[in-house]
């Protein structure tokens, strides 16, 4: 049997006590380790933080004066025959395991309830050669098995959850993980400001999916009045003397969306854009590759092409619109072009300058009202008329300089 050697820094449970747990085996063999064994230990007023007593900041704390415990839990990993079986698949290890719980009367109170804290502070004149860090969390998979699937390793797993036994109650923030970085300081300086990081380093081996950011929303019932897959807001923005990007990537990875995008400020795509949903750009929008959309995509500004750059309609882009930086052309390279207006009495108008080169008028009116074609120029000319009769019935032709219409 193991043993559960327990060193005390002050004899009394004080705010200033600090303790030290470590768990010995004297039979690494064949000898059962120690299995749900459980350490409580008792004070009143345990968690009180009291002014310049491990408390990092200023306050003092208010804590009840209520029992608190400290557990310490070691689950055994190896059966109770031969030491090396596990006993059930439901076995865990804990090196430590840490349990803040608070069960006092009703109308009591504590201020904070945390189970685990972790600080590292760096003060006084000596440095640090490399990091501070409040916490180092480490999943290892060093095994030397064969031919074995491991369901998972985590480097570090925070849950916040909520299963009241109480009726009606109301926790304002949910958040399973919360990560801040801070500087209050004129003259210091921070070179590099990242409040979350995530990295992943791939070696060698064979990966199957890898997602850099995962979110996994899990909805069975319930009401909800609003929901973001990612929440960006503040209310005060600095000025960078440099670049300013609310995302920046050098990623030459298309971007595919599902559903509907709807943006109000100025988009810049540098690479090929893919939306299967909705797009709604309500500002300038500039794609420096392919932009594919299978459903709908409404612009609320202009589109802008650029010269030699065409705009292309149908499936083997048999209709193109482009403007080739001095000549603009409608082109269709499939079947008819119709030009229709569908407005009841509604007209067609042809207009172009009037020889003033500062305005415009109609030159020919396909009136919907009058099922007219109104000529509305001074001059009419067909040089190219036929001087014969060309026995086409209705065709006009130029008879000695009489204007003539053939019969057929």
């Amino acid at each position: 049997m193991g043993k559960l050697l327990t060193t005390f820094k002050d004899k009394t449970f004080e705010p200033s006590m600090k303790s030290f747990y470590q768990l010995h085996t004297d039979d690494v063999s064949t000898a059962s380790q120690i299995y749900d064994s459980l350490l409580y230990v008792r004070g009143v007023n345990a968690g009180s933080l009291i002014k310049n007593q491990e408390n990092d900041d200023a306050t003092v704390s208010t804590v009840e004066m209520h029992d608190t415990y400290m557990p310490v839990r070691f689950y055994n990993v190896k059966s109770t025959s031969n030491g090396e079986t596990p006993a059930s698949a439901t076995h865990t290890f804990f090196s430590v395991y840490n349990r803040a719980e608070y069960s006092g009367g009703d109308g009591k109170n504590m201020y904070d309830l945390w189970a685990d804290r972790n600080l590292a502070k760096l003060s006084g004149a000596g440095y640090i050669t490399n990091t501070i860090g409040g916490a180092y969390n480490y999943g290892l998979d060093a095994g030397s098995g064969d031919s074995q699937t491991i369901p998972g390793v985590y480097g570090a797993v925070n849950l916040a959850s909520m299963v009241p036994t109480g009726d009606s109650r109301t926790v304002s923030y949910l958040i399973g993980s919360r990560d801040w970085a801070s500087l209050n300081k004129a003259n210091a300086t921070a070179t590099y400001v990242y409040p979350t990081i995530s990295e992943f380093a791939q070696i060698t081996g064979t990966v199957g999916t890898m997602a850099m950011l995962k979110l996994d929303l899990d909805y069975t019932a319930g009401d909800m009045t609003n929901g973001y897959y990612i929440w960006a807001e503040e209310s005060t923005l600095p000025t960078p003397s440099g670049e300013s990007y609310f995302i920046k990537s050098t990623i030459p990875w298309q971007t595919l969306l599902s559903g509907s995008l709807t943006n109000t400020g100025a988009v810049t795509f540098n690479s090929t854009l893919n939306v299967s949903g909705t797009t709604t750009l309500s500002s300038n929008a500039t794609v420096g590759g392919t932009l594919t959309v299978t459903g709908d995509a409404t612009f609320n500004t202009s589109v802008s092409l650029n010269d030699a750059d065409y705009l292309y309609l149908g499936t083997s882009n048999d209709f193109r619109a482009f403007h080739n930086g001095t000549n603009t052309y409608l082109e269709n390279t499939t079947g008819d072009l119709y030009v229709m207006n569908n407005e009841a009495d509604g007209d067609v108008i042809f207009m172009a300058d009037n020889g003033s080169g500062s305005a415009v008028q109609n030159y020919i009116v396909l009136d919907g009202g009058d099922v007219a074609t109104k000529i509305e120029t001074i001059k009419v000319l067909m040089p190219n008329l036929p001087t014969s009769d060309p026995s086409v019935a209705g065709q006009l032709w130029n008879s000695s300089g009489d204007l003539k219409i053939s019969a057929g």
